[in-house]
Order: C-alpha cells, then structure tokens, then sequence
C-alpha cells in the first residue's frame, strides 16, 4: 500500500495530542486517519504504532489482547506541536 506514511505519522501524533488523557485508542486513530483520507487497515496501524514506539519514542503503545491503545509521551508532544524534528515524521504547516 502506497500511502504518505510521514504524514500519518503526524496525523496520529496530533490526535493523541488533543485527545483527552493524550491516549486514543486503535478504532478511533483508524476512523480520524479515514476522516484524513486514509484507509489503513488494523495490521498497518499497528505498524505505524510500533515505528513511533521505537524510532520515535514518541507514543507507548498497548497491546491489550489485540487491542491497541496509543499514549503519547513528551517527544510525541513535541513531534505533534513542530517542536521537534525526526526524519519519518512530517513537520506540522505553521497554518492552522
């Protein structure tokens, strides 16, 4: 599947960043992503989860019985905000 994985990597970092608790759980990352013109499926989520999990340090991500919930940490935050940088994540517009 060909799609701009730098951007959904932001996408997903923004949306932990405004939800309440900073934490969404699979469902609701998988609908905003849809929402953002995106049809990803729950395996390639999952994906995009681990890569900001481990090259990112940008989320923790729990996998209760298949289920994943998304928090976002403190790098995350910065990701989602354009404070900081990382190669693999697109830098937020200053628009909007």
């Amino acid at each position: 599947m060909n799609y701009d994985r730098d951007h959904c990597r932001l996408l997903i970092l923004q949306a932990l960043d405004k939800a309440s608790g900073q934490q969404l759980h699979q469902e609701s990352l998988l609908t905003m992503l849809q929402n953002n013109g995106y049809t990803l499926g729950r395996a390639q989520l999952h994906l995009e989860l681990a890569w900001l999990e481990e090259n990112a340090e940008a989320i923790v991500d729990r996998d209760k019985d298949g289920v994943h919930i998304a928090l976002l940490t403190v790098t995350g935050e910065e990701l989602a905000r354009g404070q900081a940088t990382l190669k693999g994540v697109r830098r937020p517009s200053r628009a909007g």
